[in-house]
């Protein structure tokens, strides 16, 4: 049996802050959307960081999963041609102390939604990392090659947890 967690469907703008001044024109958008009712749209501008997103708090316990389990989000690289380089997910207790976990931009299909998916245990560390027992941080977005780059229209969909099944040889 899989085991599924939902950490954000995506739903709402509203409840996202964006991630550093990289970042600009948050919005919830029906169309285009991959699960649900819409997604969370923002663009890429110049500024002091070669990231892209959006932030929240959270509140999760996710002791119950394991290194072999798997993140996975929904992701919507516009342009292949770009400097995009990965669609990120991070969760951890602080914007100081997170895992970030990355899918290559060369491994999507632009324009159009792909699944995301890494190993817990494949994290990079910032910090302290994460402490599963107390996540409170939670960001998505895309990493860039330069600071200066800018890309409008960047998706993500819903983030979630997949546990992995395990078989006996």
């Amino acid at each position: 049996m899989d085991n599924y967690f939902v950490l954000d469907e995506m739903e709402s703008a509203d409840d996202w802050t964006l991630l550093g001044d990289s970042s600009e024109n948050k919005a919830d958008v029906e169309a285009p959307h991959a699960w649900g009712v819409t997604c969370l749209k923002f663009d890429k501008k110049s500024g002091s960081t070669k990231y892209a997103g959006l932030y929240r708090t959270v509140a999760f316990d996710l002791r119950q999963w394991n290194p072999e389990d798997r993140i996975c989000w929904l992701a919507n690289p516009k342009d292949e041609g770009s400097s995009m380089i990965s669609s990120i997910v991070r969760l951890g207790t602080s914007a100081s102390h997170y895992n970030e976990w990355r899918f290559a931009v060369g491994s999507m299909t632009a324009s159009r939604f792909n699944v995301c998916s890494a190993k817990l245990g494949d994290a990079y560390v910032t910090g302290n990392g994460w402490n599963p027992a107390v996540v409170t941080y939670m960001a998505v977005g895309f990493q860039f090659t330069n600071n200066s780059d800018a890309l409008t229209l960047l998706h993500i969909d819903q983030v979630y947890l997949r546990s992995s099944v395990f078989t006996q040889t």
